[in-house]
């Protein structure tokens, strides 16, 4: 009865946002907020029944029933100072109109990261003479050696940050990119189309099994955030066909993937156990986690901080190796939502002044947004970190919103973008 209980707390602490949403339309022109908020409600809140009531998949190696109350309380929380800080700013800022107007920059832009993204890809083969996307056809991995796949050909090579700029952040970037660029010209039906082959096959090239649905879920967000910060109405994104039967056969070839790397074991409802668990609690799951972590080992302090080379001297503790080998017993690594960085930099006190900070943090990136109205690039901007607001949930802030490697390709590609416009001025002026 009791989990019911904590459960019924946490929706009612999320429950405002969620009328906020559906009568207050000044909240989509502001989607980093937007989604900041719906990935704490998905990831976070929906899926924490299953964690009060110690009903998972998978064995724990701790107990959820210690830190159920002190989860509930770190759910609600988290939702609360967002309330604080980002309703303050919603009804301090007047709406920004944004009318975005399509140019050749915005090809050229598009062009450059697919060459980028083609560059990285070749790079990363001739390392390791192998895209694990065929192994995982072949059927060579599955489910029992993916592990020691991803760490000889992914989290195990020297250059795979810069290899992550090609296979996941450019991707999500270049096809928001695209698709909001089809919705203000309507004549770049091709050139999209190229972009989104390009951006999903370097996605997938990895042989991951929710390649799809992460397409899917960025699609939503850039779709969103397009009709959102031009005034139109987001729930017109509910009438898209086009977009539902996307989502049907990425489902479809998902479930072909979990059957190919369960060597034919999945049935339909152990395939909906695991998306059930994989989406909605493995992240409260692990912030449970975190919490019985801290209070078995206390604070980690600084060492969760990135060490910035040289800037800050520490070592930095890999969360998610750490807490996977605390909460399942076994090598491996798990996503870390970033209420349960926070929770172990220094308990609640870290919770009270951090959670702030990050809300912040995604203010400032949505006025950086607001820079540029004109442009669809700033659109685009918008939909990444709208992305990346919605992943802090899953992720954790170093992980997505905060990481350094992004803005500086976001930087790179701004540099070029203002550099191709003024060599276009120019030779505007040269002819006349």
């Amino acid at each position: 009865m009791i989990s019911y209980f904590l459960y019924a707390a946490v929706l009612l602490a999320y429950l405002p946002g969620v009328v906020a949403l559906c009568i207050w339309r000044k909240c989509w022109h502001f989607p980093l907020m937007c989604f900041a908020f719906l990935g704490m409600l998905f990831f976070n809140a929906i899926g924490s029944i299953s964690v009060f009531g110690a009903d998972k998949l998978y064995l724990l190696d701790f107990d959820t029933a210690d830190v159920a109350v002190e989860l509930a309380l770190v759910l609600a929380f988290q939702v609360l100072m967002f309330y604080l800080v980002a309703g303050a700013y919603l009804a301090w800022r007047p709406i920004v109109r944004m009318t975005p107007v399509a140019d050749g920059n915005d090809r050229s832009l598009l062009l450059i990261g697919m060459a980028i993204i083609a560059l990285l890809g070749a790079m990363y083969y001739a390392e390791t003479g192998t895209f694990l996307i065929l192994q995982f056809l072949n059927g060579s991995m599955n489910m029992e050696n993916a592990l020691q796949f991803r760490e000889q050909y992914v989290y195990g090579l020297k250059w795979w940050s810069l290899y992550n700029v090609g296979f996941f952040f450019l991707p999500l970037f270049l096809s928001g990119y695209a698709l909001i660029l089809l919705q203000v010209d309507r004549r770049q039906v091709w050139f999209v189309c190229m972009t989104l082959v390009v951006s999903l096959g370097s996605y997938i090239t990895l042989g991951s099994k929710s390649g799809f649905l992460v397409f899917v879920l960025s699609f939503s967000v850039a779709y969103l955030t397009y009709f959102g910060m031009v005034g139109g109405v987001a729930t017109e994104f509910l009438r898209f066909r086009k977009f539902w039967t996307f989502v049907g056969m990425s489902l479809v070839l998902l479930y072909i993937g979990y059957d190919r790397a369960m060597q034919g074991g999945v049935s339909p409802t152990s395939f909906a156990q695991q998306i059930w668990y994989r989406v909605f609690v493995t992240y409260p799951e692990t912030l449970a986690g975190a919490l019985s972590y801290f209070h078995d080992f206390g604070a980690l302090g600084v060492s969760v901080l990135p060490t910035m080379r040289g800037l800050l001297s520490h070592e930095q503790i890999s969360l998610s190796v750490e807490l996977h080998r605390y909460i399942a017993g076994a090598p491996g690594g798990v996503s870390v939502p970033f209420a349960g960085e926070v929770f172990l930099i220094g308990g609640w006190l870290a919770l009270l002044v951090v959670v702030p900070m990050v809300f912040a943090a995604v203010i400032v990136l949505q006025e950086v947004s607001f820079l540029a109205p004109g442009r669809v690039a700033a659109i685009a901007f918008s939909a990444l970190y709208a992305y990346l607001a919605l992943n802090i949930s899953m992720n954790g802030m170093f992980a997505s919103l905060l990481t350094f490697m992004y803005p500086g390709v976001i930087l790179l590609l701004l540099t070029i973008h203002l550099g191709l416009y003024g060599l276009r001025s120019g030779w505007r002026r040269l002819r006349a």
